[in-house]
């Protein structure tokens, strides 16, 4: 009986990693959708004020 505990421990804990991996692959996907695009225009917008700046 202990080996299949042993067993069936091993499958929860696998799944859970799967489930823990998915959630952490879902949210790298919204980041690389959201957050970065963003981030790049506000780079852009605070490299063209440097840059407005400095030709003065």
């Amino acid at each position: 009986m202990k080996h299949l505990r042993d067993e069936k421990e091993a499958l929860n804990e696998l799944e859970s990693k799967q489930k823990l991996q998915a959630s952490l692959e879902k949210r790298n996907a919204s980041i690389e959708v959201t957050l970065i695009p963003n981030i790049k225009r506000e780079i852009d917008g605070l490299q063209s004020v440097k840059s407005q700046h400095e030709n003065r």
